[in-house]
């Protein structure tokens, strides 16, 4: 499979106007199958994002602790932006602790359903969802986990309580739903927290954290369906390219063949991502700190995703630029040589954080569904070949619903497999004015579209599939309602 495919799952243009949509998926549960490897996972992900500070916020009370770090409640139009950019994957962070109850952990309904929400808005787009236990660490509470054997017994019946309930709840989506064990497990506060001198000085949270990733790992697994073969992520000392690579950090024996996944962290270089009295300046002695993640992630046996990385905003656009640059070269070439390091970008929706400087990664403006840093969104797309035209400030789109005027004809045009568009069997189109509902079941395919100024090769194998529609009356509110497969 070619760079571009891989990178271009689906393109939605217009020769004057965009329509955006997505597939109308096939709900997860009727899919029912996990059949791909670790690896054939990682390299179907192009990039992710990190959807931070809201599910894991950790004040409040109930469904409202979503909104308690001040970000604004998740909504479909958010991932409808995110996959628009160009993203395939986002990062759910979760903090499941506070929402149990009793010495069985039970997970609050309204919460589940609340998650479940949340992970449906990807689903449907068509995405990668990565669903961890996020701010779920702690030494003190028999509700959290903590990396000591004092805490060992405590943790790991916390953990197989909520890993239990959670793969239950999720045990019919298909191989879009990866779990992710833990999130940065680490002796929270220590000396060593993030930073050791020597494996043995850690050698005790490895333990404990090797037998924490087999409870998760036997839960998941236990409750059959698709989780007999899901894919599960599972991450070392405090999750540090380091702590995976460390000496007595094993990843947990599996029952099912190929389906482990390695969760690195990676804000590389610390003193330009996200050090408060860090750098602005991406120099060329930073590289090789980057040059070393990618080197010692060689190392590692299973396929890797980088789960959280980013560079704080220090209104130094044009640095983070080349740090994108260079950072996404580096996994560009690792997809060269057959393999691929999917990186998730880290998002808290704040761009400007005053007290701490190093805190700054609110790429998307959750109020106005904008990009803050659209040339450093365009060069994290452009150095993977991922289409950005959507994002680019000269291109003009439709949202999916919106009002149409001076606009002669709609399009919604996929970049899709030959086999995948025999299969499609109309696209819908509703308009407000009560004219009419449209239905087109009857596309061209096209090896090359010219849309937007730029011109467009479809791969071997694959077409460019358009439906469009013509002479729209002015003040028409266009849906498009979805995309129906045989």
């Amino acid at each position: 499979m070619t760079k571009l495919v891989k990178r271009v799952t689906s393109v939605f243009l217009a020769a004057s106007m965009i329509v955006t949509t997505a597939f109308s998926s096939v709900p997860a549960s009727a899919q029912n199958t996990c059949d791909k490897t670790a690896a054939d996972v990682v390299l179907d992900m192009t990039v992710g994002w990190n959807l931070g500070n809201s599910l894991d916020a950790t004040n409040g009370d109930g469904v409202n602790s979503e909104t308690s770090w001040g970000n604004p409640k998740t909504t479909k139009a958010m991932i409808d932006a995110v996959k628009r950019a160009g993203f395939n994957t986002v990062r759910v962070p979760v903090s499941w602790g506070r929402h149990t109850s009793g010495n069985n952990h039970t997970i609050d309904s309204a919460w589940m359903a609340r998650v479940k929400e949340v992970v449906g808005y990807c689903i449907d787009n068509d995405m990668y969802v990565i669903l961890n236990t996020h701010h779920d660490i702690n030494a003190t509470s028999d509700a959290a986990y903590y990396p000591t054997y004092a805490r060992l017994d405590a943790s790991n019946d916390f953990l197989e309580s909520i890993w239990t309930q959670i793969a239950n709840e999720f045990k019919d989506y298909d191989y879009h739903l990866i779990f992710e064990t833990l999130n940065e497990p680490r002796l929270v506060g220590h000396e060593y927290e993030w930073w050791w001198p020597n494996d043995s000085a850690i050698a005790e949270p490895i333990a404990c954290i090797n037998s924490m990733n087999q409870t998760c790992l036997d839960a998941i697994r236990a409750t059959g369906g698709n989780n007999s073969t899901r894919c599960i992520m599972v991450p070392g000392y405090c999750a540090s390219v380091y702590g995976a690579t460390a000496d007595g950090f094993r990843v947990p024996n599996d029952s099912a063949d190929d389906r482990i996944i390695v969760s690195v962290h990676a804000y590389t270089p610390v003193s330009f991502t996200l050090d408060d009295n860090g750098t602005s300046v991406f120099s060329d002695s930073l590289k090789s700190e980057i040059d070393d993640i990618f080197n010692t992630i060689e190392w590692i046996d299973e396929p890797v995703i980088i789960g959280e990385m980013s560079a704080s905003n220090r209104n130094n656009s044009s640095e983070r630029v080349k740090w994108a640059e260079y950072y996404f070269g580096k996994v560009a070439e690792t997809i060269d040589y057959g393999a691929n390091v999917p990186c998730i970008l880290w998002d808290n929706n704040v761009w400007i954080n005053q007290e701490h400087a190093g805190e700054s990664h609110g790429h998307l403006d959750r109020s106005t569904l904008t990009w803050n840093d659209e040339p450093f969104i365009n060069a994290i797309m452009d150095t993977l070949g991922v289409s950005s035209l959507l994002i680019k400030p000269d291109v003009g789109y439709l949202q999916k619903t919106e009002v149409v005027n001076n606009c002669y004809s709609v399009r919604a045009v996929m970049l899709i497999s030959e086999e995948e568009a025999n299969r499609i069997s109309k696209v819908s189109f509703h308009f407000s004015n009560g004219s009419k509902n449209v239905t087109i079941d009857s596309a061209k395919c096209y090896s090359k579209i010219t849309a937007c100024g730029e011109t467009l090769d479809a791969p071997e194998g694959y077409v460019f599939v358009v439906h469009a529609i013509q002479n729209i009356p002015d003040g028409t509110t266009v849906t498009c309602t979805g995309i129906d497969k045989y």
